[in-house]
């Protein structure tokens, strides 16, 4: 009998160890998770270079210089005007953990830096690019507020529509009479496949003239809308009918060189 007693209490000891290491276990797999939704969730590491590449901007080909010349090129009605340089004073909060001077910086930089693409009430338009951000008043702390504010200056180059105004823009899909393109690389503009652009033949890649007429905004992201109203380069790939033609061409040329 005690030898019974004493395998029972050895199972049972056994299983209590097996149940504790299960719930070890589980706790660990519960604390991964929660690793990984506070990471998802509650903001982006910006000291990682690797969320410093996965930023909007970094994809983006069009630079603030680039942008600078818009304005010059880009003025007058129907010419695709509305492009502006404007600076724009923002009142910016930040964590008690970003006192740090240079944290403080990266933190302004990926905030002013993460506007370019969306529409901006304050600017009254969509933010093309983003030049220099100065810091234009000391820390200031209010009451027991988690938080301390600073004034920023930051220098934008600010895209407003006009009604009725012509824009660039690059095809990016034709499907179901309709087509889809983006201006300035930034912005989604949708279209009707009208009979004109259906006898130019408008393909993906191709760079064609949109007529505005209006936007939507949801959630800081805008689309515009418009009609098609002429093309201005036909994409090389498109036209292509097939590589013996290309192979033709290119040896004429050659012909021509040694005559």
């Amino acid at each position: 009998m005690g030898k019974r007693k004493l395998k029972t209490v050895e199972k049972e000891e056994a299983e209590i160890s097996q149940k504790t290491k299960r719930i070890k276990l589980n706790d660990g797999e519960n604390r991964e998770k929660s690793e990984k939704y506070r990471v998802a969730t509650q903001g982006v590491n910006i000291t990682n270079k690797k969320n410093k590449k996965m930023d909007f901007v970094e994809n983006c080909e069009l630079t603030f210089e680039q942008a600078l010349k818009l304005t010059e090129t880009n003025r007058g009605k129907g010419k695709g005007g509305g492009i502006v340089r404007k600076q724009l004073l923002k009142h910016i909060s930040l964590p008690y953990h970003l006192t740090d001077k240079k944290a403080a910086r990266t933190a302004i930089e990926f905030i002013a830096r993460n506007t370019v693409g969306k529409y901006k009430k304050e600017a009254n338009g969509i933010v093309v690019a983003v030049g220099d951000i100065k810091i234009v008043s000391p820390p200031r702390v209010i009451a027991d507020q988690m938080v301390y504010h600073q004034d920023v200056l930051i220098e934008q180059v600010v895209f407003t529509p006009k009604l009725h105004d012509e824009y660039e823009a690059v095809v990016k899909l034709v499907q179901n009479g309709f087509i889809v393109a983006v201006v300035m690389n930034l912005v989604t503009v949708h279209l009707a496949q009208n009979e004109h652009a259906v006898a130019d033949g408008v393909a993906e890649n191709d760079r064609i003239m949109v007529k505005y007429s209006a936007m939507k905004i949801k959630s800081s992201l805008c689309q515009l809308h418009g009609t098609y109203s002429g093309i201005v380069e036909k994409n090389r790939v498109n036209n292509r009918t097939s590589f013996k033609e290309e192979e033709e061409e290119d040896f004429g040329e050659i012909d021509q060189c040694e005559e």
